[in-house]
């Protein structure tokens, strides 16, 4: 799934999805209206917020994802990487 498409059917506006992800809102709009390829640690923050919705290869159009990106889901840096996805905030925990 495309982040806008996951943006919309969750209804979270950019700003507070740059701040849950830790980038800038232009940064983000960049991607959606331009095509602009994110950074690979960028990517993966977007993997583990969006639940696996929004997949590293959703955003290249490949059938297979760049190595530098496959090794951080696979890597040393995925279980750091989850440790962080797992101190972001929830929308549902601000719910509560």
């Amino acid at each position: 799934m495309k982040l806008e498409q996951w943006l919309k059917l969750t209804g979270m506006k950019q700003k507070e999805f740059c701040a849950l992800v830790g980038t800038s809102r232009p940064t983000i709009n960049r991607h959606i209206k331009h095509g602009r390829v994110l950074d690979p640690e960028l990517i993966i923050r977007i993997f583990f917020l969006t639940m696996g919705a929004v997949r590293p290869d959703d955003f290249y159009d490949l059938v297979n994802m760049p190595a530098d990106v496959a090794n951080l889901m696979t890597g040393p840096r995925a279980q750091e990487l989850w440790k962080i996805y797992k101190k972001i905030p929830h929308v549902s925990d601000e719910a509560a």
